[in-house]
């Protein structure tokens, strides 16, 4: 079984060269800093990669497919601006949940369409204009961050309703 786990075959795939890599990481993160690897920093780490891996099961269904989708974190970036504009303009402040969860409903199926029409668009350059996925994506992926820029003015967004935030949460 030993043998097994340790062949020159498995050394050799990437996945025991990320989780050595993750090792490192972890070990030297630990060496360097005493409170990396404390309850709290260790829970914050996990909230803050549930956001990465649902963009990265986006990437995954297109490279099953042989393509690369470059614009993933724009469009996610995009759709939680549409939406914090949204319950910003709409919810009152200081709304309960139970106050305006029919505004957030709202304003996730509005970010869930422009997200879906932001894959139509990357899905016609590939797929009708024979673009190439990786410059269709980069290039769209660009559009997605100026229009995300010109929406915020370049600024952060706050005056998210609490409503929401807990949620969120």
């Amino acid at each position: 079984m030993v043998n097994r786990i340790f062949s020159k075959r498995t050394l050799n795939t990437p996945v025991f060269r990320m989780a050595v890599l993750m090792i490192v990481v972890l070990v030297a993160g630990a060496s360097l800093q005493d409170s990396f690897l404390t309850l709290r920093n260790v829970q914050s780490i996990c909230k803050q990669l549930a956001e990465y891996g649902i963009l990265a099961v986006a990437v995954f269904i297109c490279m099953l497919s042989g393509g690369i989708d470059l614009s993933v974190v724009y469009i996610a970036n995009l759709c939680a601006i549409v939406i914090g504009n949204i319950l910003i303009a709409t919810v009152p402040a200081g709304a309960t949940l139970a106050q305006s969860w029919h505004l957030i409903v709202l304003a996730l199926l509005v970010a869930l369409a422009l997200g879906a029409l932001c894959g139509l668009f990357n899905g016609v350059l590939i797929g009708r204009m024979n673009v190439p996925a990786m410059l269709a994506t980069m290039g769209t992926g660009t559009l997605f961050l100026g229009v995300s820029t010109v929406i915020t003015g370049g600024k952060a967004l706050s005056g998210i309703p609490t409503a929401f935030t807990s949620i969120a949460r």
